[in-house]
């Protein structure tokens, strides 16, 4: 791991600004990654407990809260998931002297875009809050750095900035995040890997949903340079 350590800022209910929520460590002595809640947090008569596993829900402690290697909590659900961390891996083992294997989970939270999905961010600062900055790219970059990544081709510098915006986004195949009248959505590429039309099959599915009178995100189907990918708000 290349940082032991990140900060995670709350987004609260009705609140348009982040609060610092706590501190997530790398505990080198024990082996284990390790959270604990700032003070300022805790003072909070708004304060929203984090669900962490093997501990009360609704507990607010002052202390040091054990997690497992793979922080397997609401603090991992903030980082991106193997897609997203593909991305990471390969845009940091690009560099003179860097090998992919070199990020860790902390690596992975401080590295991902401040328009992730969910009410946490993370920096390396417990006293000011400076997100990450966040560049639009067009479709059509997004959609041949994801069909070159995914076939494991190397990226030219502005295709590898177009791919890292967006990759918060959770899950394992290919994905990023886009905005569109100022509005965001989540533009899912079709794999390589794929012996079924996929993306056809989500965009039909929840075509369906919504005709059958259900809640659904939007979907639309794109075919930009001949191939096929289907958005949705997140």
């Amino acid at each position: 791991m290349i940082s032991d350590h990140a900060y995670l800022w709350a987004y609260l209910p009705n609140q348009v600004e982040p609060v610092v929520c706590g501190v997530v460590a790398w505990d080198a002595f024990n082996q284990q990654y390790a959270f604990r809640y700032a003070k300022s947090y805790l003072q909070r008569p708004e304060a929203v407990p984090l669900s962490i596993p093997d501990r009360p829900l609704g507990e607010l402690v002052d202390e040091d809260i054990p997690l497992d290697h793979e922080l397997n909590s609401v603090i991992r659900d903030a980082s991106p998931d193997a897609w997203g961390r593909n991305v990471m891996m390969r845009e940091h083992g690009n560099q003179p002297g860097q090998e992919p294997e070199d990020l860790g989970e902390i690596d992975f939270l401080l590295r991902a875009g401040p328009d992730r999905i969910g009410a946490f961010d993370a920096t390396d600062s417990p006293r000011e809050y400076e997100p990450k900055q966040s560049h639009a790219a067009p479709l059509e970059d997004l959609l041949e750095a994801a069909d070159r990544i995914d076939q494991g081709k190397r990226l030219d510098p502005h295709l590898d900035a177009a791919l890292n915006h967006g990759t918060s986004v959770g899950g394992a195949r290919p994905k990023a995040l886009l905005t569109e009248a100022g509005d965001y959505w989540i533009a899912k590429f079709a794999s390589s890997k794929d012996t079924w039309d996929m993306v056809g099959i989500e965009h039909v599915s929840m075509t369906l949903a919504r005709m059958a009178g259900l809640d659904v995100a939007e979907t639309q189907l794109a075919l930009p340079l001949n191939k096929k990918l289907t958005s949705s708000p997140p």
